[in-house]
């Protein structure tokens, strides 16, 4: 699987996720071809690919929840944190990818957009 990451293969994978036009949380969900339902039903095709050339090594069960639209309101968010509360899930880790429209910070008024700003949080031990 790591000799799968390459220059030419992350590209492939950019194009493929542009070529489905729109993925904002107003989009398409039932097109094959567009919206962010074909965005969502690419990238899992795309992870299971990955069940059988790992050789039995994933036994884990590994849950990818996306959400779109988070700007509206934490809406998607809330539902899985309360749907994980509630069904008691077992989380281990979290990753957040916050796709962030420009590269100005409102809090700092830096604007550099060669640098990846990184926000992150421990997971409250209680």
């Amino acid at each position: 699987m790591v000799s799968q990451i390459s220059k030419e293969n992350i590209e492939l994978y950019i194009n493929k996720l542009v070529g489905v036009h729109t993925m904002h949380n107003l989009s398409v969900q039932d097109d094959p071809e567009k919206g962010i339902g074909a965005a969502w039903t690419w990238v899992k095709k795309e992870m299971e690919k990955s069940i059988p050339v790992s050789g039995g090594r994933l036994l884990v069960e590994y849950v990818d929840y996306t959400v779109g639209g988070e700007e509206h309101g934490l809406f998607g968010a809330a539902h899985m944190a309360d749907m994980a509360s509630r069904e008691k899930w077992n989380i281990v880790a979290i990753l957040n990818n916050d796709m962030i429209g420009n590269s100005g910070s409102s809090g700092t008024l830096l604007n550099d957009n060669m640098r990846v700003r990184v926000f992150s949080e421990g997971i409250p031990a209680y």
